[in-house]
């Protein structure tokens, strides 16, 4: 079931007592919520798999009035994708970070979680990684308007230890720790942090945006170090080769050469949704 561009409306309709849609498997609306009450969502918490809706306060006030999302109501929810509305103010959520918490908090054994928008409200991403606790089960997450710099990527990837597949935007180096030269970077990267994220293999980096080739390379690099199975990085189509060139000339100097096996397994490869 879908709803297009719906107008907010002063009085919303409410259905007390009805379940138009039970057994309903697909619920994606934009813009404005049409109702008043959860009658949207009632009769399918045990069917529903895939959710998509745009958030904004009086939303997210209702599905909390209503107990919509709870930690086992929806068992088959495999697919969530939010959207911040592009109304709204900042103040309709204390800030960034109880927006992702609220969003990721609609279905706590869901695969695959989008949340579009969240830098909107100029937040910092990573005091977010303190919020999500038992949310550690994610092993897919879409957060295509997010900048990472490695040191965050590297919290954030500890932090979900069964994430598989990561979708960002073409994140930094950031600032190397004191003390740390750039040469001894990969043996200060990989005696600190290595292993981390075992389950990790894929970092699916925003199509359409600018990279810096050198430094996006080094960063996958040094990420490979870290986690074992990252393997893969996907960019756009018109890209790959000019990063697999710049890989394997890092991979020949010094500081990478003495890891080169393990190197050598990363791809860049072209993206996929």
């Amino acid at each position: 079931m879908q709803f297009g561009e719906i107008p907010a409306l002063s009085q919303k309709s409410t259905f007390e007592g009805a379940v138009p849609f039970p057994g309903l498997r697909r619920l994606v609306f934009y813009s404005y919520y049409p109702f008043g009450d959860d009658v949207l969502f009632r009769g399918n918490r045990a069917t529903l798999e895939y959710l998509k809706m745009t958030l904004y306060l009086e939303m997210v006030t209702l599905l909390k009035r209503h107990n919509v999302f709870t930690r086992t109501s929806h068992p088959k929810l495999q697919y969530v994708c939010t959207y911040a509305c592009m109304d709204d103010k900042p103040r309709a959520f204390d800030n960034a970070l109880s927006y992702m918490k609220f969003a990721l908090s609609f279905a706590p054994a869901a695969s695959v979680r989008e949340i579009p928008g969240l830098t909107k409200f100029g937040e910092s991403l990573m005091p977010a990684l303190s919020l999500l606790g038992d949310h550690a089960n994610i092993q897919s997450l879409s957060m295509y308007d997010i900048h990472f710099s490695f040191w965050d990527a590297l919290t954030f990837i500890k932090s979900l230890p069964l994430l598989s597949d990561l979708y960002a935007l073409a994140p930094t180096l950031g600032e190397i720790p004191q003390g740390v030269a750039k040469v001894d970077l990969p043996e200060y990267v990989h005696s600190t942090y290595a292993p981390l994220g075992k389950r990790f293999r894929c970092w699916h980096i925003t199509p359409y945006t600018q990279y810096d080739n050198a430094e996006l390379v080094t960063f996958m690099l040094l990420l490979a170090l870290v986690c074992p199975n990252f393997d893969y990085a996907a960019v756009d189509e018109s890209y790959r080769e000019p990063f697999m060139k710049e890989m394997r000339s890092q991979i020949a100097e010094p500081r990478f050469n003495c890891r080169a096996p393990r190197l050598n397994r990363l791809l860049f490869d072209g993206w996929q949704g």
